[in-house]
């Protein structure tokens, strides 16, 4: 996994002065040599040499130790990434999951083990736009498509039972089905506002109601 990129000189020089905009030639003769880029890396697995093919079965194992000096790098390939993350087309009697491919590896994709996956507690963290919702109903849709686990989701705001427009690839709004769309018979919608849940066109399964003497002050001091 890179967790860093930096930009580095032979001599401190060169970042000072920069080659200007028309210095084409110069730019030319620096790049690799006179600048250069370092890039930092954790290592997370170990796959076997393919030049031991009769270990190439065996599945990642945890890191141990590091590549040698001069070690030769390549691009991971799509049997690369299947061999990590599994591949939904695998008859192992374990259940993937494609939920997307790495940036510029359109024909890699990106599976998870719903069965591992619904053992462990997990969490989605990532900026405001970056697609966290968007994951978060894709797994979920995965779990009750598989009947990995069950799901008590509180939606607070209405994201995940029914359809909305997200913001697609192209920056265009599309439209995006929720769970109760894509499995109306094995998802049931419980609302705390009826009436607003009716206005936008959605019938609730269940209405649930707090009276006063159900809610104690440990419930309101934590909103103070």
């Amino acid at each position: 996994m890179i967790t860093d990129v930096e930009i580095e000189a032979a001599n401190e020089q060169i970042l000072l002065n920069p080659p200007g905009p028309s210095d084409d030639l110069l730019r030319e003769v620096m790049q690799g040599s006179g600048t250069y880029v370092t890039v930092q890396l954790k290592p997370m697995l170990m796959m076997a040499n393919t030049d031991h093919p009769e270990l190439t079965e065996e599945e990642p194992k945890s890191v141990k130790t590091i590549p040698a000096h001069f070690s030769p790098v390549a691009q991971a390939e799509a049997d690369d990434v299947a061999r990590v993350f599994g591949d939904e087309t695998w008859e192992d009697g374990r259940t993937y999951f494609h939920v997307g491919h790495p940036i510029g590896m359109e024909e890699s994709p990106v599976c998870v083990d719903l069965s591992k996956f619904a053992e462990r507690s997990n969490a989605i963290f990532g900026k405001t736009g970056t697609g966290k919702t968007f994951l978060t109903r894709l797994l979920l849709a995965g779990t009750i498509r598989t009947g990995r686990a069950v799901n008590l989701v509180f939606d607070m705001h209405s994201e995940y039972g029914y359809g909305s427009q997200a913001e697609g690839e192209d920056g265009q709004a599309q439209f995006v089905k929720g769970l109760r769309d894509l499995f109306p018979s094995r998802v049931s919608l419980f609302s705390l506002d009826p009436s607003t849940t009716r206005e936008r066109g959605h019938t609730p399964d269940y209405d649930v109601h707090l009276h006063a003497d159900q809610i104690q002050p440990a419930d309101i001091l934590p909103l103070r």
